[in-house]
């Protein structure tokens, strides 16, 4: 009986597994929001405009919210042949 694991021993092996996996998504997930997005970063460089999603990937929102935003103006935005725009620039001073 020394090899075999009685069904407590196997759920708190099962456990211990669980509770690594989530502390690992957990730092991964204060290391993503610590940082802001690569499509802003690329925005800056270029003085570029960003689009519905990479301003949702900025804000950490989904996109429906985004347009929530833009129809009740909550964001500066521009609207070019019909798509809605954000300007980096603008973003930043808004969060603050």
């Amino acid at each position: 009986m020394d090899g075999i694991k009685l069904p407590a021993e196997i759920e708190r092996d099962n456990l211990n597994v669980r509770m690594d996996r989530i502390e690992r998504k957990i730092d991964f997930l204060i290391e993503q929001l610590s940082t802001e997005p690569d499509c802003v970063d690329e925005a800056k460089d270029d003085n570029k405009l960003l689009g519905v999603h990479e301003a949702s990937i900025y804000y950490r929102v989904s996109p429906k919210t985004i347009y929530n935003w833009v129809y009740m103006r909550k964001i500066p935005f521009r609207k070019l042949n019909g798509k809605l725009l954000f300007d980096v620039d603008d973003f930043k001073n808004y969060r603050k």
